[in-house]
Formats: structure tokens, sequence, C-alpha cells
């Protein structure tokens, strides 16, 4: 009897713990919600242009450049989707302080390895700062600064106008990279040139030119 009892008691206590686990998570998700709801907090969710990362904060150029106010001036870095065609950045050369530029020039020059791709400024105005660490973390770093001269910057496309046109952007490049480049877009849609030497000289010439207003050249 003794034997049995003990049988018994223990399948009571391995039941017991079975199901204490799952009740315990329960009441824990429970807690955890109840902080949330209270405390208003909500999982940030990174904006998305379709396949593109994008900021609503920043006015976005049409050679995929971004431009962010700083005080009077605007600090200009690359989008999601120049840099998803401009693989393996070694350097970054910005244009010297002091210099005036106007829309379409040379503001700052990419090395990738023994190409060089001038990227050309999307307003007018004076360099004040080039950002030595740029190169660092391309896809959060502003890489020139600018005081810019009028005010073309302020009808550049940001927040939901910025996103839309991104989202059309994001299609134009799948169909030119499976048009031109006979390449398959990844899940979820997305292009990205992995090497310069991943796809023909003359195909990524045309890509750049088309999306990102340059010609590359040897260096």
């Amino acid at each position: 009897m003794d034997s049995v009892a003990g049988f018994f008691l223990g399948l009571g206590v391995w039941f017991g713990f079975v199901f204490a686990i799952p009740i315990a998570m329960a009441l824990m998700l429970g807690v955890i919600a109840l902080f949330a709801k209270l405390t208003g907090y909500k999982e940030q969710v990174a904006p998305m242009a379709s396949w593109l990362a994008f900021d609503p904060e920043l006015a976005y150029a049409p050679g995929h450049t971004w431009l962010k106010q700083s005080g009077e001036r605007m600090r200009v870095g690359l989008d999601d989707l120049a840099l998803r065609l401009l693989p393996n950045v070694a350097s970054v050369k910005g244009a010297e302080a002091g210099r005036s530029v106007a829309a379409g020039e040379t503001l700052f020059v990419l090395r990738l390895g023994s190409v060089e791709v001038s990227i050309p400024s999307p307003i007018n105005g004076k360099v004040t700062a080039a950002n030595d660490d740029g190169a660092s973390d391309l896809k959060k770093n502003w890489l020139v600064e600018l005081e810019p001269a009028g005010d073309a910057y302020k009808s550049l496309p940001r927040g939901e106008a910025a996103r839309e046109w991104l989202t059309s952007e994001a299609g134009r490049l799948v169909g030119f990279a499976e048009r031109e480049l006979g390449l398959a877009a990844a899940d979820g849609g997305e292009v990205s040139i992995h090497s310069v030497d991943s796809v023909p000289a003359d195909k990524w010439n045309a890509l750049l030119k088309d999306f990102l207003k340059v010609e590359p050249k040897k260096a």
C-alpha cells in the first residue's frame, strides 16, 4: 500500500509540475501585457517603403541621397536603395569645407576597390563639414554638411510622400534587375548588388546612372 500511495503521490507531483509551467508562463505574459497597457509601451517597428528602410523625418533627393536638418544646415547621407547598389565602400572623401557646390556637382566620392563613384549634391549650398567617420556606418552616418543656398530642399519629399516615392523606386529597381541583369528578386522582392564584379560593368554603370544619376570610373 505504501508503494501504491507513493506512486500516486509522485504522479500527482509530476502532473502538478507539468501544468504549473504553462500557468506560470501565462501569468507572466499577462503581467507583461498589463505593464505595456499601463505604460503605453509599444514595440518599435522600423518604417519601411516596400522592402527599403526609410526615415520619415528625412528629406529624399532623386539621386538617392537624404537630407537631415541640423540647425540652419543640412546633413547629407545615402539612402537604403543607394547602399544596395554600392557594395563594399572602402572610403568616402567629402568636398572641402568652404567650397560652394551646385545641385548636380560632386559632393563626395566613394571608393569601391578600384572604382570611384562621385555622388552629386542634391541642392545648392556651401560645404561646412565632412564626416571623416562616415564610411564606418553608411546606414546611419551623414557624410557632408551643407549650408543651403535657397529653399529648394524644402520641396524634397519626406514623410508619406517619401515613402510613396521610395516604394515606386523599389519596384523600378526590381524591374531593372530582372530585365537588364537577369537577377531574380530575393524573398520579399529585395534587390542588392553584393559585389561590383557580380554584374557586367556596362549594366552596373547603367544602373547607377539611372538611379543615382552618376557614372562610376576607374580610380
